[in-house]
Parts: C-alpha cells; structure tokens; sequence
C-alpha cells in the first residue's frame, strides 16, 4: 500500500487587478501562466523538494484596502463591492486551511479622487493583518488555530500606459 499523497501547502493571493491579471494593452486578462500567482506556484513547486503548493489567484479589478469605489467597480460592471476588507473573511474561510496570505494592494487606494493619505492607506493594510490574525481555524493544516503566515506585498512601479492616459 503506498502512503497517501501530502496535501499541498496553500498559498491566497489576495490583491486588485495586478492579482487578477489584468491587461493594461487592452484590458483583457493576462493568460493563465503569466499572471504572478501562476509564475509563483510555478516557482515554488519547482524549489520544493517533497511538498506540494499551491496558490489561490483572489484579484479583484479596483479593489482597495477598506473602500468602496463606486467609479472604479463602474469600469468593469459596478456588480461587486471593491473594499478588500468586505471579501477578506469569505476568501480565507472558503479556502482553509491557508499557509501564507499574500496581501496586494495599495495602488487602488493611491486614486486622487479616494483622497487618501499615505498614513491611511497603512491603517488599511494594518487592519486587514489584524482581521488575518483574528480568523478562526484558517491556519495550516497541522496548526489551524495559528494564523496563516502574511506577506505584505508592495504595488508595482506604476507606469503610464496610452490606455491610463486616455481615463
């Protein structure tokens, strides 16, 4: 009888439309093996000896930390609610047990019009930390009642594209 298969260790991906995948030449989605999450798990995958992981693409077009911003969810249908804080729960719980939570965001909360200062946009990402580290039973397999490691990962060097100009 052969051992049964170790589980893989998992990793949520929880960010806006760089997450998501998003096209700035034309707005479409990046295929599949180009968008980071995929390119991670690709990685890890290949660097691990003996454990399995994968990675949970949770991007969402014009998500923030805390916020809703009704003119960005209008780009791309205004049927979805763009505060990351609103959908954090759900994500962690429907994707249990989590190793690592990789955190996102920030280029959202940089939109003049959200008026946003730097100090704010940090008390977004202190919160969603916190409300990781509060969830119950979302850690690791072996420790469930531990919360799952957080990476706080920075917003890309923004450039400017034709298609960002013409907004």
């Amino acid at each position: 009888m052969t051992a049964p298969a170790r589980e893989p260790r998992t990793v949520l991906c929880f960010g806006d439309s760089n997450t998501w995948g998003f096209n700035p030449d034309g707005g479409r989605r990046l295929p599949h093996d180009t968008r980071w999450p995929n390119q991670l798990e690709q990685q890890l995958n290949r660097r691990a000896s003996g454990q399995a992981w994968r990675t949970i693409e949770d991007g969402l077009n014009s998500r923030t930390w805390l916020l809703d911003d009704p003119i960005g969810a209008a780009r791309y249908g205004a049927q979805y609610s763009c505060s990351g804080r609103s959908g954090l729960m759900t994500s962690l719980h429907s994707h249990k047990p989590i190793d690592v939570v990789i955190l996102a965001l920030g280029c959202n909360d940089c939109k003049d019009y959200l008026n946003l200062s730097a100090e704010q946009i940090a008390d977004g990402a202190r919160i969603l930390i916190h409300d990781i580290r509060s969830a119950l039973n979302c850690g690791p397999r072996e420790r469930p009642d531990q919360p799952p490691c957080i990476v706080l990962m920075t917003p890309p060097l923004v450039t400017i594209t034709a298609q960002g100009l013409k907004r």
